[in-house]
């Protein structure tokens, strides 16, 4: 693909970390769980995390700067594994239809 047709099929806005991502900003010692769509919930314990990202969760970690946060609206914490359910890191795909406009209506 030339750079041209690639330059058009970037838009704008952030690029964010897809959900089910442990992260860390720089700034804070707090680990987070990227959850869908775009919010981030702190994980309270290193037992919840491991639960969450298996035991080398500590080295899958992503450290983030601290401003790349503003991306994300910090949620609920997570306190124990109930506080959590799997559709909240699956990936949001948009209904098709959400997509297409007709004008014609």
């Amino acid at each position: 693909i030339g750079d041209s047709a690639f330059g058009s099929l970037l838009r704008g806005g952030d690029i964010t970390l897809p959900p089910g991502t442990l992260i860390k900003a720089k700034t804070r010692p707090e680990v987070y769980l990227i959850t869908a769509p775009n919010i981030i919930r702190w994980i309270k314990t290193e037992a919840l995390a491991e639960a969450f990202g298996g035991p080398r969760w500590n080295q899958e970690l992503v450290e983030l700067p601290g401003a790349e946060l503003t991306k994300y609206q910090e949620g609920t914490s997570i306190e124990n594994e109930d506080a959590f359910s799997e559709a909240d890191v699956l990936r949001q795909i948009p209904d098709p239809s959400d997509l297409y406009r007709d004008d014609a209506e």
